[in-house]
Order: structure tokens, then sequence, then C-alpha cells
């Protein structure tokens, strides 16, 4: 990158900076009693070390990104809200400009809570270009970024039966679709229900049933999952200690071939509260999961730890470390991941956000397909919320 060109970018970062300096945390627009409508804006720089996830001959490359963007903000009640976010994201290489792209990103979020009854529904549409295993799911493409459309949906309703029971009902739905050869497309859908019994002031236990069915594009079998599990939530033996636990037994079925796969699996999260202004948090988890490489099954088992602190009242801080082991069940095939992430962010008011993060990959893998490649990003930017 020239001294011409990343100075110019640099520019574009400090003058949307100033721009929300200057700015007011109040609504672009108001649109009657209950709607408003913000102006969203971002804009980044990122060094990247290895496009390309290759094991040799890596390329490397810096990216700029504009995000504009609007939100509509429904509802100022506690008891029913909800927002709709629209950002095209705009990307431009410095020396590939033929990844150069425009990319949509829209998402739905909305909560409706009664105090017996919760309900909260998200959805999200993204369209990307990337190329590394943790983003597809297995099978990264050497030679070019892969370009999809991602569809989410989550829905969940709990109701509460007495002081000290509850259940609820979820409603989950994933789908990844690739554009051009290579990897193969997959929806899937979950509906998991969970009862919960209070047992302390802030302590549930729960007992819970998942069915998850998983559709491949192709010949390649689909698969359904059932999921019987058990576990806790809130505060886990003291009020510096906050998360939830779920460990139980499940088991994969691939249809039309005489395949199955059962296990135990499980999901801990568990953040320790050092002091008001610094909390670590240590998460395990381990389930089925559904590559981008002909619908391939395999077990996915992570172990991250991470430290959030708030340095000042404007200036905060994160690390977090993640190790996780990939282990395909129908191949010859294994990976080991690493991921280190360390950034700060500045928020000098409600509105502006200014963020600098350094992020490192190294994945080793062994067999047909597997990823195998090391990765540095260096990223600065620039958000506002006008």
């Amino acid at each position: 990158m020239t001294t011409k060109s990343l100075t110019k970018k640099i520019s574009y970062l400090v003058a949307l900076a100033a721009f929300a300096a200057k700015g007011s945390a109040a609504p672009l627009v108001s649109l009657g009693d209950d709607v408003e409508l913000f102006i969203l804006g971002s804009a980044g720089l990122q060094y990247e070390s290895n496009i390309f996830a290759r094991s040799t001959n890596e390329v490397d490359d810096f990216r700029f990104t504009m995000s504009p963007g609007v939100e509509f903000a429904f509802g100022r009640s506690p008891t029913a809200n909800a927002k709709l976010v629209y950002r095209h994201n705009f990307h431009f290489y410095e020396s590939n400009t033929s990844l150069d792209g425009d990319y949509a990103d829209l998402s739905f979020q909305g909560r409706y809570d009664t105090g017996v009854f919760l309900g909260t529904l998200s959805a999200h549409y993204r369209e990307r270009a990337s190329n590394s295993a943790q983003d597809l799911g297995g099978g990264a493409i050497t030679g070019r970024l892969v370009e999809r459309d991602e569809y989410s949906v989550n829905a969940n309703g709990r109701y509460q039966i007495s002081q000290l029971t509850a259940f609820s009902v979820g409603f989950q739905f994933e789908e990844m679709n690739f554009k051009g050869a290579g990897l193969t497309s997959y929806e899937s859908v979950s509906v998991p229900v969970t009862y919960f019994y209070r047992v302390r002031p802030n302590l549930d236990l729960t007992a819970g049933y998942r069915y998850r069915g998983t559709q491949v594009d192709g010949n390649f079998p689909n698969s359904r999952d059932n999921f019987f599990s058990i576990g806790a939530q809130g505060e886990l033996g003291s009020p510096l200690f906050v998360g939830n636990a779920t460990i139980g037994y499940q088991e994969r079925k691939l249809r039309g071939v005489d395949y199955k796969s059962d296990s135990v699996f499980y999901n801990f999260m568990v953040t320790y509260l050092a002091s008001e202004r610094v909390s670590h948090f240590v998460s395990f988890s381990r389930d089925f999961r559904t590559s981008s490489n002909q619908g391939q099954t395999f077990t996915y088992a992570s172990l991250t730890f991470g430290s959030r602190a708030r340095l000042t009242n404007t200036l905060s801080a994160n690390v977090s470390l993640t190790y996780a082991e990939a282990d395909y069940l129908q191949a010859v095939r294994e990976e080991d991941h690493v991921f280190f992430n360390v950034g700060m962010t500045y928020s000098p008011n409600d509105y502006l956000n200014i963020n600098a993060n350094y992020g490192y990959t190294n994945i080793e893998g062994v067999g047909f397909g597997a990823a195998d490649y090391n990765r540095s990003r260096v990223s600065v930017s620039a958000s506002v919320r006008y």
C-alpha cells in the first residue's frame, strides 16, 4: 500500500470520528411516538496476512471497508420493542482489486415481556465473502474468497407457570447458501423445549429436549438429531459466578444410509465478576456440526478463556484464547484450531465507537480436504449511530 493511499483511507476514519464528535445522541428523525430513525455509518482498515487461507504461497493485502446503514427502532416501552437494521458493506482491496465487492446485511430483533411471558425473535440475512474454516464450517477453498448468503431465524417463548417453574419452546432456522462450485449448501431447523425449576432465588435447574434436522443439497445424506439434556443457569454457587451449564446425550442419524452416531455433548459458559470493571469467562462446548464439504458430519469441541476490562469510563479492552478440535466422523480428517484475539474500544459518547483489534488463527489439519494455515489480522475502525 502506498503512503498516499494509506493516508487517504485513514482520513476517512478521522472524518467519521469527527462527524460523530459533533453529533447528537438523539435519533435523526422521530416517525410518530413509537418509531425512531437512526443513521449508521462505519469505516475500517484491515491488514490480513493470508487472505486465501493457504498453507504455502500466502497472499497478504489491505482491505478498506465502508458500511452505511439505517436503523428503525420501534417502541420505547420495556414491555414491547423491536429494531430493524440494514447495512451495506463495501469492500475495497489494495492489491487484489478483483476481490472488491458490496454485500447486504439485514437484521431484526424484537422482544415482548409481560412478566409472565417473555418472547424474543431475531432474524438475519447476510451476504458475505471470506475464506476460513471457522466461517465456512470446514472446507476452506484455496485461491478465492467464498461468496455466500446466510439466513437465520431464532424465536423463543418462555412462560412462567408458577414462582418456581417455567417452560420455554424455541424455533431456530439456519441456511448457508454458497455461490460457485466447491462447497455444499445446507439448512437446519431446531426445536428446543426446556423446563425450568427454581431451587434458589437466582438459580434454575433445567431439563430439555432438542430436535434438529439438517438438509444438504445434492445427493448427500440429510441428518436428524435428538438431544436430551439437564443443566443449570443463574448464579452458580456464588453471586460472583454467573452462567449456564448443559450436558446430555445426543444421537445423529443419516437418512438414506445405515449410519448413526451418539455421544455425550455439553455447553458450559461461566463468567466471574472480579470487580465492577473486570470480568473473566470460560466456556467449553461439544456438538455435532455439518461441514460445507459434502455435508459431512463432524464433532466440534472447543475451550475458550477470556477477559473484559473497563479501563476508564471511555476505554475498554478484551482478550480471548480458543482451542478447538474438529473430528470428521465419515472421513479420515481431523483439525486443531487455535484463535487468539485482543482488542480495545474507545467510546467517548453514546454514538461513537473506535476499535482496534489483532487476531491470530492457526489451523493444523490432516486428511483429505482438511484446512491447514496460519493467519494474522490487524484492524482499526470507527462507527457512529446518529
